[in-house]
């Protein structure tokens, strides 16, 4: 039995070797502009089912505006964002209410946790990707940060409908 995601669809992740080409080619064919990119991200805090990752976010840009929703991430080497591709499906991202217990309705469906930030008591927090054969991955996002990112990226006018 499948389960379903309790939470509102966030965004598209794709994956590219070379963000700037990507925010080009994307840009064009879906007519998006671009927020500002943000550079350097490691990822200290992220901890995988053995344990610390130490991956690295060379750079990641949103679309601006909507209705269709991107996030390009330009992976360093070695991470789960690292790819030979200009870009490539990463992940489908969701809003949800409480990270740990969508985590855990997945997992009841066979998913894999691949990646969180964990809280206190090492329980998923904030985000996570899980993972599973055959399906894109999922990215679920604390719902208590969707009012400061919508309003960074410039997604405001979405507030009801991401609701």
């Amino acid at each position: 039995m499948a389960v379903g995601i309790a939470g509102v669809h966030y965004h598209i992740g794709v994956a590219t070797r070379d963000l700037d080409a990507a925010m080009l080619t994307l840009g064009a064919t879906f007519g998006l502009e671009w927020a500002g990119v943000q550079e350097g991200i490691d990822g200290v805090g992220l901890v995988g089912p053995q344990g610390p990752v130490g991956w690295t976010l060379k750079r990641v840009v949103h679309s601006r505006g909507g209705p269709m929703r991107i996030e390009l991430l330009e992976g360093g080497p070695n991470s789960v964002w690292e790819t030979t591709e200009l870009a490539v499906l990463h992940h489908l991202a969701y809003w949800v209410d409480d990270v740990a217990d969508a985590v855990a309705t997945l997992q009841s469906d066979g998913w894999s946790l691949e990646v969180t930030t964990a809280d206190e008591n090492g329980r998923p927090s904030m985000f996570a990707y899980a993972t599973k054969p055959g399906n894109a991955r999922v990215e679920l996002t604390d719902a208590a940060r969707r009012d400061p990112t919508l309003d960074r990226l410039g997604w405001a006018q979405w507030r009801d409908y991401l609701r």
